[in-house]
């Protein structure tokens, strides 16, 4: 498996927390090429070669949760239902606070401008939560598109045993095979 420059110079905490801190891919890169002048290697970092690198660890994370009997599906659910629920909290919070102000602005202020600016104040909320909203069922997308990718790995390299075992067995043993994976299948 190929090795991202990330994980060649020993990067991965760095971009990690980077990510944390809400950092896009691109701001990622930009940001590892300046923290770090003296590693030739990574002056072309792109935005894209850290979007590869997340996704890979993403999987990698996905795996793992399989491999020690976890659910990666069930984790994905818990977590982006607290992700709407913050979202949704934070949503509340900024409208309410925007209508009060409007509404102080409102009924203490003979000043048009004000007004105008504290109305545009409220609509760039809005449009940002907007965005939050979006950029949420974006990620919610990406992740669910990760897992089945995974899955489907998986199951390939299950038909794929399968197929390597009944090659070894006899005719007749292997006429047997379907007749057990339909009784198997009803169960």
């Amino acid at each position: 498996m190929a090795i991202s420059k990330i994980e060649k110079y020993h990067l991965e905490d760095e971009a990690q927390q980077l990510k944390d801190m809400g950092f896009g891919n691109e701001k990622i890169a930009s940001t590892l090429v300046q923290n770090h002048p003296k590693i030739k290697g990574i002056k072309k970092l792109s935005g894209m070669s850290v979007g590869r690198y997340f996704r890979k660890k993403d999987k990698e994370d996905i795996v793992d949760t399989v491999e020690q009997g976890g659910d990666p599906v069930i984790d994905f659910i818990q977590e982006y239902r607290d992700s709407i629920s913050d979202i949704n909290k934070r949503t509340k919070s900024l409208y309410n606070k925007s209508m009060a102000i409007l509404k102080d602005i409102e009924e203490n202020s003979d000043d048009d401008h004000l007004k105008l600016k504290a109305l545009k104040e409220v609509r760039d909320s809005l449009e940002q939560m907007r965005k939050n909203n979006v950029s949420l069922v974006q990620y919610g997308e990406r992740r669910i598109d990760t897992i089945k990718e995974v899955n489907l790995k998986q199951e390939y390299h299950v038909k794929n045993l399968l197929i390597g075992i009944s090659r070894e067995l006899c005719p007749k043993c292997r006429a047997k095979i379907p007749q057990f994976l339909e009784i198997e299948e009803e169960e």
